[in-house]
């Protein structure tokens, strides 16, 4: 608990700097409940960590706030100057020499995009039998508690799809390879509306990217709801 350190009272009340303190109590947590077998999978400790960051933003400042969260960061990602694929290519690793610091692996974009792809995992999950308990078996497998050197562990992106696989059926290859290890940016919707006062019926319309472009390709059917 932070209170153990500072008392609630002396904690600027900021939203700003309850966020970033979350977010490094969340860190700690993370380093000692994850292992993983290389640093090209420490995208899985950034996806937990957006993870519960939002989870912390919904239950301290409410729903709506949530929101706004999540619209800023999808902003920001979308807004990105580049994509970055979230396990670091061959490419990139002969570029500096054949590993990267910390501080590259670690990037803005790896650390905005990481929760998303873990989200989007979340959806697909719940839309199974028992897709809550999956989830939540899954996160327990990744975020070990208290930690154990034999603990059945999801410590790999292979690990996190053959779990997906075994346990509710979803495959998720294809998905990998667009959200995961490939640097495809974000897909762009086009949207419009069409109103017949003939049929008095409004049609919604939207667009996806063309197959074969380089954006990523959306790989379930698209749901609107209101």
């Amino acid at each position: 608990s932070t209170d153990l350190l500072h008392p609630p009272q002396t904690i600027e009340p900021a939203r700003p700097s309850r966020l970033a303190l979350a977010r490094a109590v969340a860190r700690a947590w993370i380093d000692v409940g994850i292992w993983l077998p290389s640093v090209s999978e420490s995208w899985l400790q950034m996806a937990a960590e957006g993870w519960i960051v939002l989870g912390y933003v919904g239950r301290f400042f409410g729903q709506n706030e949530a929101v706004h969260y999540v619209a800023e960061e999808r902003r920001a990602l979308c807004g990105a100057a580049r994509a970055e694929a979230l396990v670091p290519p061959n490419e990139e690793m002969r570029a500096w020499g054949g590993m990267l610091h910390a501080e590259q692996i670690w990037s803005e974009y790896r650390m905005r995009k990481a929760p998303w792809v873990l989200r989007m995992i979340e959806k697909q999950v719940l839309r199974s039998e028992h897709g809550e308990r999956t989830f939540q078996r899954l996160m327990a497998q990744l975020l070990v508690f208290p930690p154990s050197p034999h603990a059945e562990r999801v410590d790999s992106m292979e690990a996190l799809i053959r779990r997906c696989k075994l346990w509710c059926g979803i495959e998720l290859r294809h998905f990998a390879a667009m959200w995961i290890t490939d640097a495809c940016p974000c897909p762009t919707l086009a949207a419009n509306f069409a109103y017949s006062k003939r049929r008095f019926i409004a049609e919604l319309v939207v667009l996806k990217p063309p197959d074969g472009g380089s954006e990523a390709q959306l790989t379930a059917p698209l749901c609107v709801g209101w």
